[in-house]
């Protein structure tokens, strides 16, 4: 492609996320995943530590460079056992399924009823039929 047509692409696709933006601006979005994030959140999210692996515990991570996670991390973690009041405390979430299934192993027992959100209205798609 020619420098000019990828310029225009380019432009189009700012555009349209402008546009996101500010529509997105003009309601208060249901579903948890799209949620409205503070501007620190948003600072910390455009940093370099977004596109970074992690993998594993402070001081004891899968690749090497993980200072700032490790501070971070352990920072988190301090905080999550003083709000609990707890002894131990993990702020690791690998995804909103797994997350769901701790909280519910957490709190439910076999046989236990609980009810759930359908997709339709904001619930995750792990509470679904096909989740």
């Amino acid at each position: 492609m020619a420098p000019d047509i990828n310029k225009a692409h380019a432009q189009s696709v700012i555009s349209a996320t402008v546009a996101s933006g500010h529509h997105y601006g003009l309601g208060l979005p249901m579903i948890a995943s799209e949620n409205i994030i503070s501007p620190m959140v948003r600072e910390a999210i455009n940093s370099d530590l977004h596109g970074r692996y992690a993998e594993g515990l402070p001081g004891k991570r899968y690749y090497q460079g993980c200072d700032d996670f490790d501070d971070i991390e352990s920072l988190g973690i301090k905080l999550a056992k003083q709000v609990f009041n707890s002894r131990f405390a993990n702020i690791q979430s690998t995804s909103g399924t797994v997350s769901n299934i701790a909280a519910l192993k957490a709190l439910a027992n076999p046989g236990d009823q609980i009810t759930a959100v359908s997709t339709a209205d904001g619930g995750h798609i792990s509470h679904a039929r096909m989740g």
